[in-house]
């Protein structure tokens, strides 16, 4: 079986900022006034310093929750991923168009589909997923309890039934889904192998899984980029047995049962000018005073993490 790429960046058609853009003001008030004490930024830099070093990488809900208020990038959201960055200039709104695209990518239709988002974050995506096809039944989950509850707070009126679950281990029924979509979470799972396996089951026949996800590339890493790459994959928590190119990536797959394994690379649109941004972004006073010092410090490096590893949108169809 052989990969093809499925939509070109270009055929995408062109986002303002005013489009869709579902704004907290409240959120942002509390990000931008929200600040920490000496002791809690030294607990915080102790945080980060284990997360990058220790052997353990599978507890990502550590890592949000450190950038879940005041070590936030965001506007006036909780997004918390690295953006689609096309003809936008805030970070709020490359992330709702990465959700916007990431949808789109899937085929999700407002004709009442049954979806879940795995790994949903504080909910923000599937808010505007939920607007945007009101007709749909979106089920959202995260393994973090603390990030459910407060998805659950924002977004009280919201058709969406946000679970506290492991994506390993779904706790849905066979054949139930239409849509199962994976937006830059899978490279936590662990494995993101068993949760192939899992996406499979509950889909229905015919069912697509979508996933937006940094894949590495095939090429010699020298020992400044091994250290990089061990260094970024402690602080995002990416297990390394989730460390594998594009061909083992699409074989895994294909074990798990999937076909019709399609892909776009869309790193030009995600790694650069998401670096570009967050370097922007903590020189300026206010959020400069907020961030923690190690992660401000993170923020403002080249990210050279990144070199390595591929931006894809991927589905498959069961």
């Amino acid at each position: 079986m052989f990969a093809k790429p499925y939509l070109r960046s270009q055929d995408f058609p062109r986002y303002t900022k005013e489009d869709h853009l579902t704004k907290d003001p409240s959120l942002e008030l509390s990000i931008m006034e929200s600040t920490s004490t000496p002791l809690q930024r030294i607990l915080e830099s102790l945080q980060v310093i284990k997360l990058m070093l220790l052997p353990n990488r599978a507890n990502s809900a550590k890592l949000y929750d450190l950038l879940s208020t005041h070590n936030n990038l965001a506007e006036s959201s909780l997004y918390l991923n690295l953006g689609y960055w096309k003809d936008v200039t805030t970070y709020d709104q490359a992330c709702q168009l990465m959700a916007e695209r990431v949808a789109e990518y899937a085929e999700v239709a407002d004709t009442g589909q049954e979806i879940l988002d795995v790994g949903c974050g504080f909910g923000d995506q599937d808010h505007f997923w939920q607007n945007k096809y009101p007709s749909c039944h979106l089920t959202a989950m995260n393994i973090c309890a603390s990030q459910i509850e407060q998805a659950k707070r924002r977004f009280p009126d919201s058709k969406v039934n946000f679970v506290t679950g492991s994506a390993t281990q779904l706790m849905f029924p066979d054949n139930h889904f239409d849509r199962i979509i994976a937006l830059e979470s899978a490279f936590h799972f662990d494995t993101r192998e068993d949760f192939f396996k899992e996406a499979y089951r509950v889909l229905k026949p015919g069912g697509v899984l979508c996933l937006a996800d940094v894949v590495r590339k095939e090429f010699e890493l020298n020992w400044k980029i091994r250290l990089a790459i061990y260094l970024g994959q402690g602080l995002w928590q990416t297990p390394k047995a989730n460390d594998y190119p594009w061909g083992t990536y699409q074989q895994k797959m294909s074990s798990a049962g999937f076909n019709d394994i399609q892909f776009e690379d869309v790193s030009e649109y995600v790694f650069s000018p998401f670096k570009h941004y967050a370097i922007k972004r903590v020189s300026d006073p206010k959020v400069n005073a907020r961030i923690n010092p190690i992660l401000r410090k993170l923020w403002s490096l080249p990210h050279r993490g990144f070199e390595p590893s591929s931006y894809m949108f991927i589905k498959a169809v069961k």
